[in-house]
């Protein structure tokens, strides 16, 4: 299973459009909200799938970044799975 960084920005800036995002990040396995709109997850999907299964969620407009965490990065104990 590889984790993931997600990002997003939204820019309508509605809070349903937020919780639209967060519910399809949240069908991930092993969610964790780090920031507001960032947050780690796990998936046996590449990233352009988890992308595109985000991206499904979101405007033309928003803004989305998935990133893989390798074994090259740091990441504070409490994020850890």
């Amino acid at each position: 299973m590889t984790t993931y960084i997600v990002s997003y920005d939204v820019k309508s800036g509605t809070a349903e459009d937020y919780q639209k995002v967060n519910d399809a990040i949240r069908k991930f396995d092993s969610p964790k909200r780090l920031l507001e709109s960032l947050w780690m997850i796990h998936s046996n999907s590449s990233a352009s799938k988890v992308l595109s299964q985000i991206e499904m969620s979101m405007h033309p407009d928003d803004r989305l970044l998935v990133a893989e965490i390798n074994k090259n990065n740091q990441i504070s104990n409490q994020y850890k799975s």
